[in-house]
């Protein structure tokens, strides 16, 4: 099976709000990119969310079993046996804020992007047929995701974000950083350069101490 490598943070009025100190950073592990799942309840339809199982502790996955228990008014063992069915739980898509992915998320969401391309109005068939796609290749399969691109100019422009951006231009700033020395580090040697490399329209270079103080 595919590692997955979504997360998720959850709005304040979510149904994990008394055990969210659980989850490092309050980052919610989850089986995709995307809901996957269609359910109707006296309040209509919701699009679900999975949150993995398989990236759960122990303590976790009893901790939301009890919550969801609570919350719905039926046994955990019928909130555990549907949980180990679907490899999660579900969780409806309005709790969920925000959305980090790794190479198997931004390959996904790519697909589903490509998806909607090609059926910008699809019929519920169609939906099911792409649901099922990927339930055989991401979920029960072993399909393996190209690696994440390492610039940002290089991410499909339909998934773009400012956060992303921010990320990719730290994660290279860090891999640049990573041959200096500390004395390299402190002294801001290292940085210098790093910027340099990040934006050509300015130079970047350490100044004495006592060019400094000439300056003021």
């Amino acid at each position: 099976m595919t590692q997955h490598d979504t997360w998720v943070l959850l709005r304040q009025n979510n149904p994990l709000l008394e055990i969210i100190d659980l989850f490092p950073q309050g980052q919610i592990p989850m089986r995709d990119p995307f809901p996957m799942e269609l359910v109707s309840d006296d309040k209509g339809e919701a699009a679900l969310f999975t949150i993995d199982l398989e990236r759960l502790s122990a303590f976790q996955a009893m901790e939301i079993t009890n919550a969801y228990a609570k919350k719905i008014g039926v046994s955990a063992d019928e909130i555990l046996e549907d949980a180990i069915r679907n490899k999660g739980f579900g969780l409806n898509c309005l709790y969920v804020e925000q959305i980090f992915c790794g190479a198997e998320g931004y390959q996904r969401s790519k697909e589903l992007a490509d998806f909607y391309e090609r059926c910008p109005e699809p019929t519920l068939e169609q939906i099911e047929d792409f649901m099922i796609d990927q339930q055989k290749r991401w979920v029960d399969g072993d399909e393996t995701p190209p690696p994440l691109p390492q610039e940002y100019e290089s991410v499909d422009f339909r998934l773009r974000t400012e956060d992303l951006e921010n990320y990719l231009q730290k994660q290279a700033i860090d891999q640049q950083l990573a041959g200096y020395s500390v004395i390299d580090v402190l002294t801001g040697r290292a940085m210098a350069d790093a910027l340099n490399k990040q934006d050509s329209k300015f130079t970047y270079e350490l100044v004495g101490f006592e060019e400094f103080l000439e300056y003021e």
